[in-house]
């Protein structure tokens, strides 16, 4: 079959406006799902789903089709289906320095637990004394209180010892 060259009229295909159902695209509701990507968003769903080590997911595509977009729509539906994760607090390992220590906390405590521990620091007496780096001598330091205490208000940056 020849290739012919098209006319003008055929180059651009019109579109009466009167014959759309809105006045604006003001009027119209926003799409629920991914346009014309039904099957990556099932796919993307599929493995977000996944909760064993080593599955990843990938999206790829050229720019400005709405990855991103996409990728958090779903990451965001699972997310509001999960439950809440517990909050997690590294604080510092006096016997291996290198090798923070963890705390998993119930959910949304962090956040009082740093405060508190705020307080506590600015109430610790003036025996505290910095010694060198990681270490710290006080009168009673043998207490495990005044260990957690300090372990807990370093790693989260509330507690400050200065020498005096």
């Amino acid at each position: 079959m020849p290739n012919s060259p098209l006319p003008p009229d055929r180059l651009r295909h019109g579109c009466d406006p009167s014959s759309l159902p809105f006045e604006t695209t003001a009027d119209l509701e926003p799409l629920d799902g991914p346009f014309e990507q039904s099957r990556a968003a099932e796919a993307l769903a599929f493995g977000a789903s996944m909760r064993s080590e080593g599955y990843h997911v990938y999206a790829l595509g050229p720019p400005g089709v709405g990855k991103h977009r996409l990728v958090s729509q779903v990451l965001a539906a699972q997310a509001a289906r999960a439950p809440v994760p517990s909050d997690w607090c590294y604080v510092h390992n006096f016997e291996d320095p290198q090798r923070p220590r963890h705390l998993e906390l119930p959910a949304g405590t962090a956040v009082q637990l740093k405060a508190d521990t705020a307080l506590v620091a600015r109430s610790l007496p003036a025996g505290y004394v910095k010694q060198g780096e990681n270490s710290f001598v006080s009168p009673n330091y043998d207490s495990a209180e005044n260990r957690v205490i300090l372990d807990v208000g370093l790693a989260i940056g509330t507690v400050t010892i200065k020498q005096q």
